[in-house]
């Protein structure tokens, strides 16, 4: 995917590979589908948020003899291993979208939709966006093709987010914040 942080605006990127499809709808949603849409949208990333959560144990606290901070390390270790495979099941089970290229911002989608995409700038768009494996729902955005290119191999789509709550807007942004911390603690590793 080409980087083109200066299309999406400046700020952070969530940059991945995830499960994802976007269809485009014939009219605006009504502000009643909006604010079930951001409900559901707000508890996908509460609950990303939730089983994506690393807590570092105290070493102060470890070495001060206080070992309960090491068992609960030990119990969330094994609640997230839980989880990892429950998810594993579940994807199994899903019938998930083909998993392709983003850069998310807190205002804008991009995507490399298949050749066969056929949005235009100026249509509504929801894509549903399958962020982690140990959470297996998508967050729904709505928004509105910004940009089109139809490349060789795929169709690079812009989208603005609309109707998005600020509560919602918060957490993507906390997501978009965490997601980018991980990647520059890893690519400190590597």
């Amino acid at each position: 995917m080409d980087n083109e942080a200066g299309h999406l605006g400046e700020g952070l990127v969530y940059d991945d590979i995830v499960p994802i499809e976007c269809v485009s709808v014939n009219e605006s949603l009504s502000s009643g589908e909006l604010l079930k849409l951001n409900d559901e949208n707000e508890k996908v990333l509460q609950f990303i948020a939730a089983v994506e959560e690393h807590h570092t144990e105290n070493e102060e606290d470890f070495h001060a003899g206080k070992e309960t901070a090491h068992d609960i390390a030990r119990l969330e270790y094994k609640i997230n291993l839980l989880l990892d495979m429950v998810g594993d099941i579940l994807i199994r089970q899903q019938s998930l979208p083909d998993a392709r290229p983003i850069r998310m911002t807190a205002s804008t989608l991009q995507w490399e939709a298949s050749p066969d995409y056929s949005g235009v700038a100026g249509d509504t768009v929801i894509c549903s966006l399958y962020l982690s494996k140990k959470y297996v729902h998508p967050l729904r955005l709505v928004g509105t093709v910004r940009e089109s290119r139809q490349g060789r191999d795929d169709t690079l789509v812009i989208m603005e987010y609309s109707g998005i709550l600020q509560s919602v807007q918060q957490l993507l942004e906390k997501l978009i914040f965490r997601h980018h911390r991980r990647m520059v603690a890893l690519s400190r590793h590597i």
